[in-house]
């Protein structure tokens, strides 16, 4: 996982350097299950609603929720979000169309 969030960070810079928009970008963003005690997301977005059963994040013109029992945002960086809890349930919809 740390050579993940390195590598994240390096495209961050390189971004930043080149004066490029992320979000403009294809790559858009990628989540790493870590069994049912959490999940990192990596992809510049933000947190929309935050709640112990229920945390939902914009990702690059997704919505991402994260339902469980106990969940806390341990890591809240530009491209990196991780969530620790019993999760339950990861949906993703497209928040342009609100599909699933």
């Amino acid at each position: 996982m740390e050579k993940k969030e390195r590598s994240a960070g390096w495209r961050t810079q390189l971004l930043r350097t080149l004066d490029v928009n992320a979000e403009e970008l294809p790559f858009g963003w990628s989540a790493e299950l870590h069994g049912r005690d959490g999940v990192t997301l990596y992809g510049r977005g933000r947190i929309l609603h935050y709640a112990e059963t229920c945390i939902v994040l914009s990702l690059h013109g997704c919505v991402m929720k994260v339902r469980g029992q106990g969940l806390c945002c341990v890591t809240y960086r530009q491209d990196t979000v991780r969530i620790e809890g019993r999760i339950s349930a990861l949906e993703m919809e497209d928040s342009a169309h609100g599909t699933r």
